[in-house]
């Protein structure tokens, strides 16, 4: 627990030194197949919806930017308040890292699932 409490406080330094509002009000997609298109909404400077599709949810969080790299840090799914609060299927908080390129963004680790930006 500790160590979440950590990675958001350095979470939270390098958000005050973003240039994340060329992101804020943008849409990102991402289509995983015919019927199936996850999507990253960034609300404002600092708050991001990340959507999957192949569970259908919502999850919440934080990003910063930082040059070309989009941080971002998942707090809570949209299914959250329905469990207790120890149970395995709240969502368990992680971070990971997007790559951006002009209109697209993607992992490092998988740089083959892009993410294209659309009007919002």
């Amino acid at each position: 627990m500790g160590r979440i409490y950590f990675i958001s406080l350095i979470f939270f330094v390098f958000l005050s030194c973003s240039s994340a509002s060329q992101l804020s009000q943008t849409k990102w997609e991402c289509k995983i197949s015919e019927n199936c298109l996850n999507y990253i909404a960034f609300e404002n400077d600092s708050s991001v919806n990340l959507y999957s599709c192949e569970v259908d949810e919502t999850v919440f969080g934080r990003y910063f930017m930082r040059n070309d790299t989009v941080f971002i840090y998942t707090k809570e799914g949209q299914y959250d308040d329905e469990f207790e609060e120890d149970s395995r299927h709240r969502h368990e908080s992680y971070s990971f890292c997007l790559l951006l390129r002009d209109d697209e963004m993607y992992s490092p680790a998988v740089p083959e699932m892009k993410y294209l930006k659309t009007n919002k």
